[in-house]
């Protein structure tokens, strides 16, 4: 009886040991998952849309009716806007060189040709030499007002410092630029 009830609690201490065990978050892959949501974020913000708030603060900014003052509210609401939608992903060197290079490149030509631009697919990998390099491979539709939509692919590469932010952030989108003119 007492082989019985010792193989009994060993039985029962290994289950638990396993099943605490399997419950516990796994701290490898956390980072992992944020750093791709933190790349998908960004991803979304720069190929979906443009949404109604920023046409209407592009609207403001480039109105030959309004004042100064006014146009210089509208940058502000449009740094803002950038600030929320951006910042919080980059660091600060990053971030200013992304906004400048990219952050809206797409989604301002799209409307200045009447397209409105929606990302279908985001397949992301991490590179083979470091797991801070992220190569990102996007499906990109784009659509004029009454006309058939158009896919086109848009590739690049994310570096992802230690803290979780993007450090660098490079985008091949010559194709979808193209599709504008």
């Amino acid at each position: 009886m007492k082989k019985v009830i010792s193989r009994f609690i060993v039985i029962l201490l290994v289950g638990l040991v396993l099943f605490v065990a399997s419950c516990s978050p796994n701290t490898e892959t956390e980072p992992l998952d944020e750093n791709i949501a933190t790349i998908e974020t960004v991803l979304e913000h720069s190929f979906t849309g443009p949404e109604q708030k920023l046409i209407e603060i592009w609207n403001d900014i480039h109105s030959d009716e309004d004042e100064m003052e006014d146009i210089e509210s509208a940058f502000e609401e449009l740094n803002s806007y950038t600030s929320e939608k951006f910042k919080p992903y980059f660091i600060e060197e990053s971030y200013t060189s992304y906004i400048s290079s990219y952050g809206f490149t797409f989604l301002s030509n799209a409307y200045r040709n009447g397209y409105q631009l929606n990302l279908n697919r985001i397949d992301l990998e991490t590179s083979e030499v470091n797991d801070n390099i992220y190569k990102f491979s996007l499906e990109v539709q784009y659509q004029k007002e009454d006309s058939d939509e158009q896919v086109v692919n848009v590739t690049g590469e994310v570096n992802i410092n230690e803290d979780g932010f993007i450090s660098n952030m490079l985008v091949r989108g010559n194709e979808l630029m193209e599709s504008f003119e």
